[in-house]
């Protein structure tokens, strides 16, 4: 996003700006979009000490990323609220948050290693499954050139046979 660009660049006034217009457009945004924008904002604020505008964003990137389903950037929103939390000295608030973040965090890495080991499984069985086809194509192949030698060698009995008795 244009507003993320502005934001490395140290041009966060600008960045605000394009962020608020991006809020302001959310119906007309799909959801991850907004769930990132969100996120960015946040940071932003974050960045800029803003804190109690920080964690409102934050809990706003998280209720929308929770009821479109988005689990993979929700984490990282727990982890931003519980910043905010921290940094506006509510300990226990910024405890509870770092902890949602960290069993989101763990329940997103189990998932990518679970997707991560049922691809390896099914690239596995996809190749074992061709090495089976190319060991039957190899047996129909010499079963087929056993079959050529067998007639070829009675087609040559024949002719001798059939040049003895003529």
């Amino acid at each position: 996003q244009y507003a993320d660009i502005l934001s490395g660049l140290g041009r966060m006034e600008e960045a605000e700006t394009h962020y608020r217009k991006a809020i302001e457009y959310a119906e007309s945004t799909d959801k991850t979009t907004m769930v990132m924008t969100y996120q960015g904002y946040g940071k932003l604020l974050l960045s800029l000490e803003r804190y109690a505008e920080a964690a409102g964003v934050f809990r706003s990137g998280i209720e929308m990323a929770e009821t479109s389903g988005n689990t993979e950037i929700l984490h990282l929103l727990h982890l931003g609220l519980s910043q905010a939390q921290h940094k506006m000295g509510r300990a226990d608030q910024a405890l509870k948050s770092y902890m949602t973040y960290h069993e989101q965090a763990d329940s997103l890495f189990n998932v990518e290693k679970e997707r991560s080991f049922n691809s390896l499984q099914l690239r596995y069985e996809t190749e074992k499954y061709e090495r089976e086809i190319q060991d039957k194509e190899l047996q129909l192949l010499k079963e087929g050139r056993k079959t050529q030698a067998l007639v070829f060698v009675s087609v040559v009995i024949l002719l001798i046979l059939g040049a003895i008795y003529i």
